[in-house]
């Protein structure tokens, strides 16, 4: 596989249900390809930061995950701006050409386009990233805090 440390990541993966290890850590993805894992087609991705190896079984990469559609079929590695999809995470165990031993024992995430905010609660909230949402929300913002000034008058 090629070295893809320096590129943008391509989308990010966090929460959901499973390993809180894993998943309950917001990590930027990197898609390297999609590969057969015992009849079922996962997209490899290298992820950072890499997983602490405490967190999965002995053998498992901890720079690698596999994502499997959930329910969705929106592919995996074309989300949307706003889209937020579930997918089925794979600890990848070996790695050979096209193929691959990997388990989906880590548990359901969320893929986001756009690296969301994450609520002091856990929650991921996504923002909207265009020009027009940000004018809305500054203005929004501004409004309040005029508000609160008069009020305290």
């Amino acid at each position: 596989m090629s070295d893809v440390t320096d590129r943008e990541p391509d989308f990010y993966m966090y929460g959901g249900d499973g390993n809180q290890h894993v998943l309950g850590v917001l990590r930027r993805c990197t898609r390297l390809k999609y590969v057969d894992c015992g009849g079922e087609r996962v997209l490899l991705v290298r992820i950072e930061p890499p997983i602490e190896p405490s967190a999965l079984t002995k053998g498992a990469r901890l720079d690698v995950v596999g994502l499997s559609n959930r329910s969705s079929t929106s592919p995996l590695d074309r989300l949307d701006h706003l889209q937020v999809v579930g997918a089925i995470v794979w600890a990848v165990y070996e790695l050979a050409g096209d193929d691959c031993k990997a388990s989906p024992e880590i548990g359901i995430v969320g893929l986001f386009r756009d690296e969301p905010l994450i609520k002091p609660d856990g929650g991921a909230v996504v923002t909207d990233p265009s020009p027009e949402s940000i004018a809305r929300n500054v203005t929004a913002f501004l409004r309040d805090r005029a508000k609160q000034k008069r009020g305290k008058l």
